[in-house]
């Protein structure tokens, strides 16, 4: 099958996407995966007559209802503010999290404390905090080695150890500035 384009939906899950806060362009994702994590969510938002409906009862009818289900849910979490919402179901079990700008990434304290954030030095910008890997292995760490290659740093090792051209056809190609 060729995918169709769904925005913020999953093929299999519902209710799963970004719904509207209190406050300017404050939004929160939330995805229920299953059974379980519906009746936490429904506990947790005050509305345990979700469960009863027929609409609702499993996750292949979430997904047939989602437009209904999307609009009951985005009432409930217009009300709060998207760290509320998250605060709230997160503590239930119910994967969520706001939709953060740029620079809100840099400040989060969550991400803090998972060290997202990285000191990295670059030769040309200097000492810079940069976003690591998003996940964390204890028998492989991920790590972010080094910097972003310079324009051209790496030319000598592609051209002359890779592809085989000699240093004196490297040099050409670097005075007639088709390679940095």
């Amino acid at each position: 099958r060729e995918p169709r384009r769904q925005g913020n939906r999953d093929d299999f899950m519902a209710p799963c996407g970004c719904y509207r806060c209190r406050g300017e362009n404050a939004w929160v994702s939330i995805t229920v995966a299953n059974d379980a994590e519906w009746s936490a969510l429904c506990g947790a938002i005050g509305h345990p007559e979700w469960l009863e409906n027929p609409a609702f009862r499993g996750q292949r009818n979430r997904w047939l209802n989602q437009d209904e289900l999307d609009t009951m849910l985005t009432d409930w979490t217009a009300s709060l503010t998207d760290y509320e919402v998250t605060g709230i179901l997160q503590g239930a079990g119910v994967a969520a999290f706001p939709s953060i700008s740029a620079p809100e990434i840099f400040s989060d304290a969550h991400l803090a404390d998972r060290g997202f954030m990285r000191p990295m030095t670059h030769p040309d910008f200097g000492e810079r905090r940069i976003m690591g890997p998003p996940w964390q292995l204890s028998g492989t760490p991920a790590v972010i080695a080094r910097h972003s290659p310079l324009i051209g740093e790496h030319n000598d090792h592609v051209f002359g150890n890779m592809l085989g051209i000699s240093a004196s056809e490297i040099a050409r190609l670097k005075d007639e500035e088709v390679i940095a």
